[in-house]
Formats: C-alpha cells, sequence, structure tokens
C-alpha cells in the first residue's frame, strides 16, 4: 500500500510541477508588446549626472536613452520615436528608449547645469 501511495505522490508533484512551469512560460509571452512613442521638444539635462530628459508645454516628462555613440546634446530640439521602457536609473519622468531621432526646428533654452 505504501507503494501506492509513492506512485500517487510522484505523480501529484510532477503534475503540479508541470502546471507551475506552464503558468510561468505564459505570463513571460504574455505580455503586450512596447507600445512606439513619437514627440518632440527640447532635450536637457536631468538631474542625476548623465540623464537626458524632454519637457512638454503639457507637463509631461520623459527621461531620454539615447545609443551613447548618437545621442544630440542638451538644448537639442528633436523629433523622437522610441519606445516606452518599465523603468530606469534616472527616475524622472517616462523612460523612453529612443530608437531614432532628427533635429526640429523649435526654439529651446539653455540649458542648466545638472543638479
Amino acid at each position: 500500500m505504501k507503494n501506492n501511495a509513492s506512485v500517487v505522490l510522484v505523480f501529484a508533484l510532477g503534475f503540479i510541477t508541470l502546471m507551475a512551469t506552464a503558468a510561468m512560460a505564459q505570463d513571460q509571452t504574455a505580455k503586450p508588446a512596447a507600445k512606439p512613442v513619437k514627440i518632440t521638444g527640447c532635450v536637457m539635462p536631468g538631474k542625476e549626472e548623465g540623464c537626458l530628459v524632454l519637457k512638454k508645454s503639457s507637463g509631461l516628462e520623459y527621461s531620454l536613452h539615447f545609443d551613447p555613440a548618437n545621442k544630440p546634446k542638451p538644448g537639442t530640439a528633436v523629433t523622437l520615436e522610441g519606445t516606452k521602457m518599465d523603468v530606469d536609473r534616472c527616475m524622472q519622468g517616462n523612460p523612453i528608449q529612443v530608437t531614432k531621432w532628427t533635429p526640429a526646428t523649435a526654439h529651446c533654452p539653455k540649458p542648466e547645469a545638472a543638479q
């Protein structure tokens, strides 16, 4: 009788493990694709060293992440495209991974030094 109980227990544990693995795999694939973002504004230094932000007149703020070899200087007006990120180290506004940017024809204020 003990043998049968052991077989049932092993089967039950295997089944539970299989179901948990399937649930975790489903959670990882169920994430929606990142929504593309297109915005225009002035790139300014962020509060943290090395961080860049874009502030909209509406009050929205974006934390920008560029390819280090291809990023605009602070004080540059840009139109950029990118995708929203979950978190970033700058913690100032909505984080955006910039995939493409071009200069825009807007006047930007002189950037202040990072605080």
